[in-house]
């Protein structure tokens, strides 16, 4: 297992055998924990199960945290035979080879099996990497990284039991996960509030993992899928800066405005034109996007088309107005 690298906003983007491949999003430094006053610390792990994935009775976390600077590359996730490869996505033009290996997370971890995993991006309040697993056709949210205890070893802990599955999620900077349930034509928004404080376990049948299969769509909505979602805190309505959820595909970008005070979820579906005369339509789904910050703290948001046409960013979003908007191609260079 390589060593961690340094990562700023990222999202780890899962491509599933099968369905379009999602997403990513940004991670700062990890935060400090303190014994006992850490909520993810349990002081009566369950007998049956060890440690069942909690922290350490020290408080140190159980997965290691990602540490961040301005010049971490992207990542991206791409399922193998048996495994999900964490690649390293080399943005420079003449760049040989195009990715290279960061983690390998096998299908069998020695506590923990799945077959499916996706909609994954990092959580800024834990520096962490959680995503959507399946196992034994049930739907979980989980968090994953290198051993703390062990740099050799992957580990992956399961936080919550899911109402559904989705290949297209990712935390905002509160703590929150965010998933779109896209089976069918009504689509539908949960929402999971701070994750980062669930404890988490190496066994689904843990007594004490949070269930979430009867938890009701924060937002039901119909639109064209999205293969990743990013959070972007931007002022697209002229009323000043609001939190949003942003996704594409083709030509179409996906808006989600997220509730507030004074303020309801609303969805718009943009016709995105390129300012390079690409033709959008070609792309198909964007399977990973990425949320970078410039100096001034602002947002943006690059995606990147599975058809292999290139990184782009998303620009000149407008809500209540136009229906147009512009697809920047950065080409293979994203500049901050």
């Amino acid at each position: 297992v390589p060593e961690l690298v340094d990562q700023d906003e990222l999202d780890m983007i899962y491509q599933a055998e099968h369905e379009p491949e999602p997403e990513d999003e940004p991670a700062p430094e990890p935060d400090e924990f303190n014994g006992d006053t850490d909520p993810r610390h349990d002081p009566d792990p369950d007998p049956d199960h060890g440690d069942g994935g909690r922290r350490s009775s020290s408080g140190a976390p159980t997965v290691a945290p990602f540490v961040c600077t301005d010049s971490t590359p992207p990542l991206q996730v791409i399922k193998g035979r048996n495994q999900y490869d964490v690649k390293i996505l080399n943005m420079s033009a003449d760049a040989t080879p195009r990715y290279t290996q960061f983690w390998e997370l096998p299908l069998d971890l020695p506590d923990s099996s799945f077959d499916k995993l996706n909609a994954v991006g990092i959580n800024t309040q834990d520096s962490t990497a959680y995503g959507m697993v399946q196992s034994d056709g049930q739907p979980y949210l989980v968090r994953f990284g290198v051993d703390a205890t062990d740099a050799t070893q992957m580990r992956m802990e399961y936080v919550l039991k899911a109402p559904g599955w989705s290949y297209s999620g990712t935390p905002d900077k509160q703590g929150n996960f965010h998933i779109l349930d896209q089976a069918s034509g009504t689509k539908k928004l949960y929402t999971f509030t701070d994750v980062h404080q669930l404890v988490g376990y190496t066994h689904t049948s843990a007594p004490g993992l949070v269930d979430h299969t009867d938890q009701s769509a924060e937002f039901q909505y119909t639109s064209s899928a999205v293969a990743d979602i990013v959070p972007l805190h931007a002022d697209l309505e002229g009323a000043g800066k609001r939190d949003y959820l942003v996704g594409a595909r083709t030509n179409k970008v996906l808006v989600i405005r997220m509730k507030a005070a004074g303020y309801n979820y609303e969805k718009w579906e943009l016709t995105a034109t390129s300012t390079e005369g690409i033709d959008l339509a070609l792309n198909g789904a964007y399977g990973a996007a990425w949320n970078y910050p410039d100096t001034d703290g602002d947002d943006h948001i690059y995606i990147t088309a599975n058809s292999g046409a290139g990184v782009f960013e998303v620009v000149d979003m407008v809500l209540g107005g136009s229906a147009d908007l512009s697809i920047s191609d950065v080409g293979l260079i994203i500049s901050r």
